[in-house]
């Protein structure tokens, strides 16, 4: 053998020997590899082709975010994250969809983390025609109007065609809210509210009306029907049926609140 052959040899063996090295200080062969991420947060929510009224809030992974009624269509969820990916990636059907809508972000390793987001519609109001409007529209048919909200934007009156908010409203999660730089100064004007209960969820001063609508005894001893002027009530019932030994009266009043 040469000695050309020779030093061939060993400046191949010599090559391989630099080439394990350095699959060695590159972590080849098997090496461990950096732990994969167990990032998983959402960082801010939107929708596409909406109008945005009142941006994302987050409570934890409560989140909620207010559209325009008129412009909300069935828009696609925006979701800021950093993880790797988010579900559910589809368009938002209003009509069947349940609030809050969970959204769960996946890290690269795997974990997942799970936000509630509440989408809220909202009509602007700022006439008291456009609020009967409105109230009208949702007293139809308030099982359609689930998570929808009334903003109110300047003082309303609408003594000499009233408007009322039904119980049905908080049934369905439909609220009333003052919405202008000052809130505390918006008035509203001959509305009334049905259920004593709503007006802590409606979040705004309206004076619920206390009234008495009708007022009655047994038919057989009232001699003229309840006239109602404001407060006070004047009835005519009979003598002689209420002047016997022991006798009581047990009236029927029909009334709000």
């Amino acid at each position: 053998m040469s000695l050309a052959w020779f030093k061939t040899k060993i400046l191949s063996l010599f090559g391989l020997f630099l080439f394990s090295l350095l699959l060695v200080g590159c972590g080849g062969g098997g090496g461990s590899s950096s732990p994969k991420s167990s990032s998983n947060n959402m960082t801010n929510f939107s929708l596409s082709s909406a109008k945005i009224i009142k941006p994302a809030e987050f409570s934890g992974q409560n989140v909620n975010i207010m559209i325009d009624y008129d412009h909300s269509g069935n828009p696609r969820p925006i979701v800021t994250h950093d993880g790797t990916s988010y579900t559910p990636d589809e368009v938002i059907d209003f009509k069947k969809a349940t609030m809050p809508i969970t959204y769960t972000i996946r890290a690269a390793n795997g974990s997942v983390k799970s936000y509630y987001v509440t989408i809220r519609r909202a009509f602007e109001v700022s006439s008291a025609d456009r609020l009967r409007e409105v109230i009208s529209t949702i007293n139809s048919g308030p099982a359609n109007y689930k998570y929808v909200t009334i903003l109110i934007t300047k003082d309303l009156d609408l003594s000499g065609n009233e408007r009322n908010i039904t119980s049905a409203w908080a049934n369905n999660n439909i609220t009333l809210e003052k919405y202008n730089s000052s809130p505390e100064n918006v008035t509203i004007k001959g509305l009334t509210i049905e259920s004593s209960g709503i007006v802590g969820l409606l979040g705004v001063n309206v004076k619920t009306t206390l009234a008495i609508k009708s007022f009655t005894f047994d038919n057989s001893i009232v001699v003229k029907n309840a006239t109602i002027n404001g407060t006070h009530i004047d009835i005519t019932v009979d003598y002689n049926a209420t002047n016997a030994t022991n006798s009581s009266l047990t009236p029927t009043v029909t009334h709000t609140g």
